[in-house]
């Protein structure tokens, strides 16, 4: 008898107790389907927050089936992670997981070392035909350099790939992918 009064008594409180987490409310940053942040919604559970973006009342979304990689509870210290051999700066253990279920098929994130020192530049190749002078320019690709590449990164940096009797070909670097 006394056991099953303690096995009662211990699903009344863990049953209590879920209950009163999924009530909870809370601050979240919202994402567009790109994992882009859209803005921060506050003071709603993780139902009203669904709610609020499927019928855009917190929010122009567009998003009328949300998912989980669409919101992350905005809450906790921030640490330096790394998810399928990236490294992230400052992220919310919930955003790490977010970064890990949703962009990197579940990978393990774990917390890293933030003297890895990596920084986001945008880079580009800029290709000029000396006879008349004329100028190319290739995409612009963003990514993310770590270490001893990145300290030897700055605004405007130059480095020669080819230049010869009739052509010079560079890469550029810029840290906002506007000014070079």
């Amino acid at each position: 008898m006394k056991i099953a009064f303690a096995m009662l008594a211990f699903f009344t409180l863990f049953f209590i107790s879920c209950k009163k987490e999924s009530n909870k409310k809370h601050c979240w940053q919202v994402l567009d389907n790109l994992g882009n942040s859209l803005n921060v919604v506050c003071d709603k559970t993780e139902a009203e927050l669904v709610d609020c973006i499927k019928n855009n009342t917190c929010g122009i979304y567009n998003n009328p089936a949300p998912t989980n990689c669409n919101y992350y509870k905005i809450e906790g210290n921030k640490f330096c992670w790394k998810i399928n051999n990236y490294y992230f700066k400052d992220l919310t253990e919930n955003q790490a997981a977010l970064y890990s279920r949703c962009y990197y098929n579940n990978a393990p994130a774990t917390k890293a070392d933030c003297s890895f020192a990596c920084t986001d530049w945008y880079h580009r190749h800029k290709k000029t035909y000396k006879p008349n002078n004329t100028v190319t320019y290739s995409f612009v690709i963003r990514e993310r350099f770590c270490g001893d590449t990145a300290a030897t990164l700055y605004q405007g940096r130059q480095i020669i790939i080819k230049d010869d009797a009739d052509s010079l070909v560079v890469i550029q670097f810029s840290n906002n992918g506007i000014n070079w």
